[in-house]
């Protein structure tokens, strides 16, 4: 049983993203946005960076004092959420800095729980929120469970009951690679954390990036134990997310191996049992820069597709890749 204190959020303290879906067991891609609603708590958390990267969207955020000013997402799926959120029992939950790279880790300082006060415009809303005033001093919360049952997709058979959450391992667990890597270029061990951690967040980043093209299209999304399951209707698109490390021939094709092994593997155990029959699945395997034209062609042969990000940060890929992307987000959005 899960001790009450893991139930816990300390105002003031710092978390990360993978802090809160380590500490959480949350695993569901959303998770990235800046307004997410983690399907175990009856809470929405916040996210809110006020001086935002120049690639981002320049939403208006800012904190005086015990008052919250900020921007709705654009698309405004999630304004009710803030709007009705005592209404259906729900708490605002603020995590907030100054800039992206205030704190370690791309951390955000806990401010506690807020309510809605008032909004103004339309597309996106402007709200006003307020930090809750109550008679004793809010250093802690502790999130309230959902109680309801969580699955991954609709199926049964042996792998039915496999557990619908993905183990994140921590930073701080080396492989032995990633120890005889250190090694032999006589880094330090800081050295090495800060190249774990620099990879991890452009990990994060292109997860993030596909599951806001996906879900704006209407796709739904899932992301246990692969990286991220586009579904529509029957055709589920899904993704093994790599980086590679620049101008590194030797790391792409390392990655690109690691990649193929993980999707063939997921496909056969987490996917096919469990999805309806005659449905179609297509594999990408995902990176943030063009990879050489050899590696597009090999994963070609291999009935796999090629995706990335370019300099303006839209998504990229081989032709048929594109071709089947964009048929789908273009059917979803008729």
């Amino acid at each position: 049983m899960e001790s009450k204190s893991s139930k816990q959020l300390i105002v003031g303290e710092l978390y990360s993203r993978r802090d809160l879906a380590r500490k959480f067991r949350i695993t569901d891609a959303s998770r990235n946005n800046g307004i997410f609603k983690p399907r175990q708590f009856k809470s929405v958390w916040l996210f809110v960076t006020e001086k935002k990267p120049s690639w981002q969207t320049q939403y208006r955020d800012r904190l005086r004092a015990a008052d919250l000013y900020m921007d709705g997402q654009t698309s405004g799926r999630t304004d009710k959420l803030i709007m009705n959120h005592r209404s259906q029992g729900l708490e605002l939950l603020l995590f907030y800095r100054k800039w992206k790279q205030q704190y370690r880790d791309f951390a955000f300082k806990y401010q506690g729980p807020f309510r809605y006060v008032s909004h103004s415009k339309n597309g996106p809303k402007h709200f006003h929120l307020s930090r809750l005033s109550v008679k004793q001093k809010w250093w802690q919360t502790h999130l309230t469970p959902v109680h309801r049952p969580r699955k991954l997709l609709s199926g049964s058979g042996r792998h039915a009951g496999r557990p619908n959450y993905r183990v994140i391992k921590s930073p701080l667990d080396l492989s032995r690679k990633l120890m005889k890597e250190r090694f032999r270029k006589s880094l330090s061990k800081k050295e090495v954390m800060d190249l774990m951690n620099e990879r991890t967040q452009a990990h994060q980043d292109l997860v993030a990036k596909l599951y806001m093209f996906y879900a704006e299209a209407g796709l739904e999304c899932r992301d246990w134990p692969f990286d991220l399951l586009a579904i529509k209707s029957k055709t589920y698109l899904l993704h093994e997310v790599k980086t590679v490390r620049p101008n590194s021939l030797r790391d792409e094709r390392r990655r690109i191996r690691e990649a193929i092994g993980q999707l063939a593997y997921y496909e056969y155990f987490d996917v096919i049992p469990k999805i309806p029959p005659g449905s179609r699945v297509e594999k990408f395997v995902v990176l943030q820069r063009e990879p050489a034209a050899e590696h597009v062609s090999f994963l070609k042969s291999k009935g796999i597709g090629a995706i990335w990000i370019d300099s303006h940060r839209e998504i990229q890929g081989d032709e048929s890749s594109l071709h089947t992307i964009r048929n789908l987000v273009r059917a979803s959005s008729d």
